[in-house]
C-alpha cells in the first residue's frame, strides 16, 4: 500500500466517507497538515494553535483512510501526560468499541514518551545490546548514588566534584551519542576528562548490575537499530508512519532515532515551534527544526498561524518581542478572539516580588472580575 502523495480535498469531507466527518473539526491549516501524506512533514505551530488536536487528527485519519492498524504508528512526545492525552483523543476519535482499537499490554498503542518506546523496545531487543530483559532502569536518586560509588572508589572530594555535576556532563554525552572513549577523545579541559574517567566507570557498574539511566534508554535503542540490519528492517515495516510532538525539544539521539526508522519510507511527520525552545541547557537542538528542510529535501512546511488562546493585543506583543530572535523560520500569529486588555509592563527587584506580584494578578482577576483560574497563563 502506497501512501506517496495522498491527500484528500482540504476544504470539505467526501459525503462517501462518513468516518473522514470529524476533519470538518479542523481549520483549513490544520486539516492540511492532518491529511498530507506526501513525504517528510514539518508543522510549524505556534502556541495555542492546536498542535496536539492536529497530531491526533492525523493519526485517526491514517487509521480510517488508509486502514493501518494504529499499532504501526509511532507517536512520539515528551510527558506522560502529553501521551496520555493524545492516545485519550485518538480513542475517542476512533471510537471506544472501534475494532481498529487493539487491547492494552503487548499490543497496545505506540504512542508515548521517548524513553517509554525506547525501553518497550529493549525489553524485547535489549540482549542484543547487552541487557537482560529484566533490566532496571535507574532514576535520578539512582544515578547520584552511584556516582558517589564511584567517586569513593576513586578517592574525589564530592565537594569539589558534585556527583550532579559529573552527571550532567555524562547526560550531555549520552545526548551525543558520545559513549565514554568518544567523549574522553573530545575531552577539552580537566573537568571534562575528569567526566570521562567517572563516565567510563559508571558504565562499567551499570552493566555489571543490568542497570540503564534514562539516557541509555535512548543511547542503546540508536545502537540497537545502528549495528542490527533485521531489527532495523523489522520496525521500518512495523511503523509506517511517524509522528513527533514538541520536536524543538528533541537533542540528537532523538533526531537520530526518529531518522533510523523513517529513512526508509520517509513518512516522518514533526510539530515544533522554534519560537518555544527553551531547553537547550538539556540538550535540545533547535537545528533539527530550523534545519529539517536541509536534513530533507522532499519536506513539506505547513505553519499553524491561527491562535485559539490569547487576545489580539497579546498576540500583537509577542509577535513583536519575538520577531527579534536570530534564529527562527518566521510565522505571525493571529486570532479572532476579541481585543483584551491592554498589556501591563512589570520590572520587579527579585524573583520574590515577581511572584508576588503576578500572584496578586491572579487572586485579583478571579476575585474581582469572577475569572476562572483557568483563564490565567
Amino acid at each position: 500500500m502506497s501512501l506517496e502523495g495522498e491527500t484528500i480535498d482540504s476544504t470539505r469531507t467526501d459525503a462517501r466517507s462518513p468516518d473522514l466527518g470529524f476533519l470538518d473539526d479542523l481549520n483549513p491549516e490544520q486539516r492540511e497538515a492532518a491529511t498530507y501524506t506526501g513525504g517528510p512533514l514539518l508543522i510549524l505551530a505556534g502556541a495555542g494553535s492546536g498542535k496536539t488536536r492536529c497530531l491526533t487528527y492525523r493519526f485517526a485519519y491514517l487509521v480510517r483512510r488508509f486502514g493501518l492498524d494504529p499499532r504501526d504508528i509511532l507517536a512520539l512526545t515528551f510527558t506522560n501526560k502529553a501521551a496520555r492525552e493524545m492516545q485519550g483523543r485518538v480513542e475517542r476519535l476512533l471510537g471506544p468499541s472501534s475494532p481498529s482499537l487493539p487491547a492494552r499490554g503487548e499490543s497496545a498503542l505506540w504512542i508515548s514518551t521517548f524513553h517509554s518506546a525506547c525501553a518497550r523496545l529493549l525489553r524485547r531487543y535489549g540482549e542484543r545490546v547487552g541487557l537482560g530483559r529484566n533490566f532496571t532502569i535507574y532514576d535520578e536518586a539512582d544515578q547520584v548514588a552511584l556516582m558517589k560509588e564511584v567517586m569513593e572508589e576513586f578517592g574525589w572530594d564530592a565537594g569539589r566534584w558534585p556527583p550532579r555535576g559529573l552527571l550532567a556532563l555524562v547526560s550531555r554525552a549520552k545526548d551525543e551519542l558520545l559513549g565514554p572513549a568518544a567523549f574522553a577523545e573530545r575531552a577539552e579541559d580537566f573537568r571534562q576528562e575528569r567526566a570521562a574517567r567517572a563516565y567510563a566507570r559508571y558504565q562499567e557498574l551499570l552493566e555489571e548490575r543490568n542497570a540503564v539511566d534514562f539516557d541509555d534508554l535512548i543511547f542503546k535503542a540508536v545502537v540497537l537499530l545502528r549495528e542490527n540490519p533485521d531489527v532495523l528492517a523489522a520496525l521500518r515495516r512495523r511503523f509506517r508512519h511517524v509522528l513527533i510532538d514538541e520536536y524543538q525539544d528533541t537533542n540528537h539521539a532523538q533526531y537520530v532515532f526518529a531518522d533510523l526508522l523513517a529513512a526508509e519510507h520517509r513518512n516522518l511527520c514533526v510539530v515544533g515551534d522554534d519560537d518555544q525552545s527553551i531547553y537547550r541547557w538539556r540538550g535540545a537542538d533547535i537545528r533539527n527544526v530550523l534545519e529539517f528542510e536541509k536534513d530533507y529535501p522532499d519536506a513539506r512546511v505547513i505553519r499553524l498561524e491561527r491562535n485559539y488562546r490569547s487576545t489580539k493585543t497579546i498576540l500583537r506583543a509577542a509577535n513583536a518581542v519575538i520577531s527579534h530572535n536570530l534564529r527562527r523560520k518566521g510565522k505571525e500569529l493571529w486570532t479572532e478572539n476579541e481585543v483584551g486588555d491592554p498589556v501591563i509592563y512589570y520590572q520587579a527587584a527579585d524573583e520574590r516580588e515577581e511572584a508576588e506580584f503576578v500572584a496578586g494578578e491572579v487572586a485579583g482577576g478571579h476575585g474581582r472580575r469572577g475569572l476562572p483560574y483557568g483563564a490565567f497563563a
